[in-house]
């Protein structure tokens, strides 16, 4: 007798990426961002492991990559002197880095992995391939980014104007797996 097929993504890896795909694509930085340049972009991505208890990026760090967080939980502060100032947690799926990626600046904030995550990022070197690709779709992913970072920027706002009543405030000498 034969066994029926599994639909058991886990056991499957080429449903499982393909799942991961449709994952990223539901993230607002990839709406509208077709199966073939997001593939293209991940081709050229690079892949890493964060174990808990470290940085996927310190603030001040000199960034030009796109960081997508597809699997952990993290959470990201600002430091302000001598304390640091909680901005947000992420549980995956996220992508971090916009501003950084956009202008090939110093990241203005830190991510710090409170258990294994994982990472894919990619450089804003790799957009030159996708743009020469794919115009239309170059011009999608940063219209895109530019709505994210707009959003987190707005959020961000609201978090200033309310900082005694919703911002978590720690000495910068302990770790943020206490909170």
């Amino acid at each position: 007798m034969a066994k029926p097929p599994s639909n058991d993504v886990q056991r499957d890896p080429k449903a499982k990426a393909e799942n991961k795909l449709s994952d990223l694509r539901k993230l607002p930085a990839f709406k509208g961002i077709t199966v073939d340049a997001m593939n293209k972009l991940l081709e050229a991505a690079s892949k890493r492991l964060v174990s808990g208890g470290e940085y996927v990026f310190r603030e001040n760090e000199p960034a030009s990559s796109l960081v997508i967080f597809s699997e952990g939980l993290a959470v990201e502060f600002k430091r302000a002197g001598e304390v640091d100032c909680l901005l947000s947690y992420y549980a995956a799926p996220a992508v971090l880095g916009e501003s950084s990626f956009l202008e090939s600046s110093c990241r203005s904030t830190s991510l710090y992995a409170n258990e294994d995550c994982w990472v894919t990022e990619i450089d804003n070197n790799h957009l030159q391939e996708l743009m020469e690709l794919s115009p239309e779709q170059y011009e999608v992913l940063f219209a895109n980014l530019g709505k994210e970072l707009g959003r987190k920027l707005s959020t961000m706002n609201e978090k200033l104007n309310q900082a005694e009543e919703s911002f978590l405030i720690r000495e910068s000498s302990l770790n943020w797996d206490q909170y």
